[in-house]
Order: structure tokens, then C-alpha cells, then sequence
């Protein structure tokens, strides 16, 4: 993943992030996917972090596609809160 932080007051920080994530499952004969992520996230008081990604599923050609697979399937939305050591 590639990052961009957009700004950081010391309080409160905002970042952006793209890249490509790698999908194999251990337990299928299947050959493994490569797919992209974006997202954001916010920094709060220097050491607790929210990240928003998004996978964009490889061989969709188009958003609208991919906000109807997202409704349709469950989609792939990761949120993720945590403390930065």
C-alpha cells in the first residue's frame, strides 16, 4: 500500500491510501488474485488510528459495477480501528 497524509495538526491527522492486495485462499486449488485497495483513514491524539479500504475486484470495468457487486455480494469494506505504537 501507497500513502498519502493529507494533513496533521497534532490532534487530529487525515491519510489516504491505494495499492495492490494479493488474495489467496490456503485451503483451494484456485490461483490466487491480485486485486486493488484504496482508502483513508484519521489519526486521533497521536496514537489511535481508523482506516476505511476498499477492495476494487479485478476484471470490473466501470463504479457503478462495482457499487452493485458491493450492495449484491457484501462487497469487501474493511474498517479498522486500533492504537499506534
Amino acid at each position: 500500500m501507497f500513502g498519502w497524509e493529507v494533513f496533521d495538526i497534532g490532534l487530529v491527522g487525515l491519510h489516504l491510501n491505494g495499492g495492490p492486495s494479493y488474495l489467496k485462499q490456503l485451503d483451494s486449488e484456485e490461483k490466487a488474485v491480485i486485486n486493488w485497495e484504496v482508502g483513508g483513514g484519521v489519526n486521533v491524539l497521536g496514537f489511535i488510528t481508523a482506516d476505511l479500504r476498499y477492495t476494487i475486484q479485478k476484471g470490473s470495468t466501470n463504479g457503478f459495477t462495482q457499487v452493485e457487486q458491493l450492495i449484491a455480494n457484501g462487497g469487501m469494506v474493511n474498517l479498522t480501528v486500533g492504537l499506534r505504537l
